[in-house]
């Protein structure tokens, strides 16, 4: 008497579960859904122009001179070196990619050595500056899918800095999301 109603209970299993699966589709309704996606042009960057700061004679005491990104001017913060002219110009980057894309340009590093050439001695390049005309870091590409970021610094001469002609390079990159 204990196998029959285990054999009872493994007859009804079958019937309970084809019940199951039936209902379940006749309350199934089908449904479309949409799927997208936008293809961009990777970014690319081009050096327009470098950061040059000119030419200096050297002070007795430390200096520095900055060169404003936005408006590309150089100003003297301290010290007793001259600028004499030459080339004096903000770093000009210009990014390209899809139009109404948004660009972001970051920094490296904050802080270079520029080393004489044919020589070791140094100045530190420090507080690089990044924007665009406007002062802005974080731009959208106009309709030509293009954006120009400037970059400036300031230049640190020391005392009796050794003449010569001074050298560095530094980084930036355009995040784009």
């Amino acid at each position: 008497m204990i196998n029959k109603p285990f054999l009872a209970r493994v007859a009804s299993l079958p019937v309970a579960l084809f019940t199951v699966f039936t209902m379940q589709s006749a309350l199934a309704a089908p449904a479309d859904g949409d799927s997208q996606a936008e293809v961009r042009t990777p970014i690319t960057v081009v050096k327009n122009s470098d950061l040059a700061f000119g030419n200096f004679l050297a002070g007795t005491t430390n200096s520095e001179f900055r060169i404003n990104a936005v408006s590309g001017v150089m100003s003297k913060l301290s010290g007793d070196a001259v600028s004499i002219g030459g080339t004096i110009s903000r770093a000009s980057f210009t990014a390209t990619g899809t139009p109404g894309q948004q660009a972001n340009i970051r920094r490296s590093q904050n802080s270079i050595n520029i080393v004489r050439v044919g020589g070791t001695e140094t100045m530190r390049v420090n507080d690089f500056f990044l924007g665009n005309a406007g002062g802005l870091r974080d731009q959208i590409l106009d309709a030509a899918g293009q954006a120009t970021y400037f970059v400036g610094g300031r230049l640190r001469i020391g005392p009796n800095q050794v003449p010569g002609n001074y050298r560095g390079t530094f980084s930036v990159t355009i995040d784009y999301p």
